[in-house]
């Protein structure tokens, strides 16, 4: 029974340690996007978004998929493309209130500017 104990603990530890390393990756991947946006070169930065997003998404992270749908929503504005933008804004936005975040009047806010564009 003492080493079933010790390889639960082991198999907890190496869960968490993988959740934190994805957690970093995602983090990488929005900072990636970042240059590329400085850069204009947005279809990379978006690639490297929706990356970030799909890992969210596995982990369940609810505030990094908002973060990131925010993100991605100004990378579309930058574009020009309100529409997708909005599309974006309104996820985050929802996530936002699902978690009750303060982020929600902000992005509430948000999403009125991009729709008087």
């Amino acid at each position: 029974m003492d080493s079933f104990r010790g390889k639960k603990g082991a198999l907890r530890n190496y869960q968490k340690k993988l959740y934190e390393y994805q957690e970093h990756e995602a983090e990488t991947l929005i900072d990636i996007a970042v240059i590329y946006l400085e850069d204009d070169q947005f279809l990379k930065a978006l690639q490297n978004l929706q990356e970030a997003l799909k890992t969210y998404e596995k982990l369940d992270y609810l505030e990094g998929e908002a973060y990131t749908h925010d993100l991605i929503g100004d990378t579309y504005l930058t574009t020009r493309n309100t529409k997708k933008a909005i599309e974006h804004y309104q996820k985050a936005f929802k996530i936002y209130a699902d978690i009750d975040s303060s982020m929600e009047n902000e992005m509430g806010e948000k999403i009125r500017e991009v729709k008087q564009i």
